[in-house]
């Protein structure tokens, strides 16, 4: 009887490993799970341009807005893995632009219901890799692996904004 205790007790510890980082407890979901979940019933991803017509060259400003649709709420880290994702793909060579990686543990924010947390980020990088002749349509994604840290529960999941247009002048 003692030794299937102590089982259970092993194996229900295995299925809440979590790994320290600068002294705080973090648990995480496998990133392949992460990869599967583009939609939420609590939060929503929207985004926008600072215009609609750019200048080649020049820096793009990015606004996004994480919302709680919910009735409860959501505690969530907003400096997470964000990126820009082709959403034609139908070049080639898809094009991807990073707007922020990793995660910055010091930046929980609770959302309470229909509250909206707002991020704003300058792409700069994409002379070399788009062409001022064409236009492209990109998603915003958001995604946080982290689920549990420090005794909180937050929002772990991929959010996938609504379509954005980057257009050049042609001059």
């Amino acid at each position: 009887m003692r030794i299937m205790i102590i089982c259970l007790l092993i194996s229900g510890c295995a299925l809440h490993e979590y790994k320290i980082i600068d002294g705080i407890r973090i648990y995480e979901i496998d990133y392949r799970q992460l990869n599967q979940t583009c939609e939420s019933e609590k939060l929503v991803l929207k985004s926008k341009l600072d215009k609609i017509v750019h200048k080649f060259g020049e820096d793009i400003s990015i606004f996004l807005e994480i919302v709680n649709i919910s009735d409860d709420s959501i505690n969530m880290l907003p400096y997470s893995v964000i990126y820009l994702e082709d959403a034609d793909q139908s070049y080639t060579n898809s094009v991807t632009f990073s707007l922020h990686s990793g995660v910055d543990l010091t930046s929980i924010k609770t959302l309470s219901p229909h509250d909206t947390c707002e991020l704003r980020f300058l792409l700069s990088n994409y002379v070399e890799t788009l062409n001022k002749e064409h236009e492209y349509n990109f998603f915003a994604v958001y995604q946080s692996s982290i689920y549990r840290m420090n005794g909180k529960f937050l929002f772990a999941g991929r959010l996938k904004s609504d379509t954005i247009r980057i257009k050049f002048n042609r001059d």
